[in-house]
């Protein structure tokens, strides 16, 4: 899924991962990785237990909130490329998640990854961690646009327990395949169907009674929906 949001960057030096193994750093301090998160109790661990790659792996271990764990690579020699991310998740230790109303709505751990372009937009992918107790690749192909500035990379865990990390990899793929060819005209059929939607948009964001719907990803939605509200073949089919 594509998404967009303002990001703010973090410059390093190349589009080369840093520490992608996790074999450099000590506990609290991993070496080019930096955390992301709003009052969160959360701790760093290197293990050596069980590594699927290398010597050591990442131990994510969240009390409380949720938690990103953030890499953002100078990417301009990238732009216009399609590049693969990979990454090994494991999530342990979920007795004590949330459980109804107040459990987060959606997956409890996955991997984004984005791309910052000049505009200050940012196309990102998402892809969700599901099971317990093993490890798990994940891989995300993203299209970068010809103007992309930096790569983001944010494994996350959004509930209490252990998130483990190893082996990020970036493997470029070649020319993206959907050239960016600017916006298109819109029938006055599809603006009507974008007019309801953004309506309903804007009264479910603010009146939605749950309290998952302050982690909700609303910039997702709101792309989802638009693509769906502009591509439906009538206003009934966008409502079914």
């Amino acid at each position: 899924m594509m998404l967009w949001a303002l990001f703010i960057p973090h410059a390093i030096a190349s589009s080369t991962l840093e520490n992608p193994g996790f074999e450099l750093g000590t506990d609290g301090d991993v070496a080019g990785w930096t955390l992301q998160h709003t009052g969160a109790t959360v701790r760093q661990r290197l293990r050596t237990r069980d590594a699927p790659e290398g010597e050591r792996y990442l131990s994510l271990i969240l009390e409380n909130g949720r938690v990103d764990l953030q890499q953002e690579l100078e990417a301009s020699e990238l732009a216009g490329q399609r590049v693969d991310i990979g990454i090994k998740l494991r999530r342990t230790n979920p007795e004590d998640e949330p459980q109804g109303p107040s459990a987060p709505a959606g997956a409890p751990a996955g991997l984004r990854v984005g791309a910052n372009a000049l505009g200050g937009m940012v196309y990102m992918n998402t892809a969700e961690l599901d099971g317990v107790g093993q490890w798990t690749t994940l891989s995300i192909s993203i299209d970068l646009p010809d103007d992309t500035t930096h790569l983001i990379i944010r494994p996350w865990l959004r509930t209490p327990g252990q998130l483990d990390i190893d082996d990020v990899t970036l493997t470029p793929l070649g020319p993206a395949h959907v050239a960016d060819a600017g916006p298109g005209p819109v029938s006055p059929e599809a603006l009507d169907r974008l007019t309801a939607f953004a309506r309903l948009y804007g009264a479910i964001r603010v009146l939605h009674p749950s309290d998952g719907s302050v982690d909700a990803d609303w910039d997702a939605v709101a792309l989802r929906g638009t693509e769906l509200a502009e591509n439906a073949d009538s206003m009934d089919a966008l409502s079914s």
